[in-house]
């Protein structure tokens, strides 16, 4: 029913053996392979059935189908849209706030996760999605981070902690406690400054679909071909409110200013 080199591609991706990234590109040169995965299939309201009242097996089984053919459908939607511009009608109607790079990513991870399980292939799904959405959200991810550094807002920033960080962490390290002690130091020495870390303006955003409102130095540290930029130094023009602060491309030297205002 399925393309086999489709299947591989998405328990590849499932199992970590092939970053979203990766899949996204297989999905582009091989569209006509994930044809199948445009399924038809019925709504539960259009199937009758009511969720006040219990379900025998054959009602269960069709209101699986129907769940599932949902998800293949939109696993092909999802890849034909491009993972992070996918915006499907669950989604609008879920949330008032714009999804986070790496939510959509957690999101998409599980639907395909789950859709291979129907089809009764075997997994092993990988947790580093997962393990990187709660590094950015969690208490763990703001203990870890120091105050002058936001890290996972921008998709650039999200991929950077999920491979250089999160996705390093040694296999051997389990214990919480552990884990972030080593994670604080791999930070050290990925985020340079010259002499003195940026004092950044503070400002206030949504951390997430829940809305709830985190107050957060600064905006994300820039970055250039996927590396982190080297601070400089910032300024502050007499009679100006705005303040800049200057980061350097250590292997070229090339400048970047980003401007804040009181």
């Amino acid at each position: 029913m399925y393309n086999e080199k489709a299947l591989n591609a998405l328990k590849l991706f499932v199992d970590g053996n092939i970053l979203i990234e990766e899949l996204q590109l297989f999905f582009n040169e091989n569209k006509n392979l994930f044809g199948e995965f445009t399924i038809e299939f019925k709504k539960p309201t259009e199937l009758g059935i009511k969720f006040d009242k219990p379900m025998d097996e054959a009602t269960k089984l069709e209101l699986n189908k129907s769940l599932i053919c949902s998800g293949a459908n939109t696993i092909h939607r999802w890849l034909q849209d491009g993972i992070h511009s996918a915006r499907h009608e669950w989604m609008e109607s879920s949330s008032t706030y714009p999804m986070t790079p790496m939510q959509k990513e957690v999101i998409f991870h599980e639907l395909v996760r789950d859709f291979l399980k129907y089809v009764k292939i075997k997994r092993k799904p990988t947790k580093i999605y997962k393990e990187t959405l709660e590094f950015i959200t969690s208490y763990w991810g703001r203990v870890i981070l120091p105050e002058w550094l936001v890290l996972g807002v921008t998709l650039t920033g999200a991929h950077f902690l999920r491979d250089e960080i999160i996705a390093k962490i040694p296999a051997e390290i389990v214990k919480t406690g552990e884990r972030k002690a080593w994670c604080r130091e791999r930070i050290k020495t990925l985020f340079e400054y010259d002499k003195i870390p940026p004092s950044w303006i503070k400002v206030t955003r949504q951390e997430d679909i829940k809305g709830r409102n985190v107050t957060v130095l600064g905006t994300e540290w820039p970055f250039k071909n996927g590396k982190p930029l080297v601070f400089k130094g910032q300024s502050k023009m007499k009679g100006d409110e705005r303040v800049s602060f200057t980061f350097y491309d250590p292997d070229t030297g090339e400048e970047t200013v980003i401007m804040q205002m009181h």
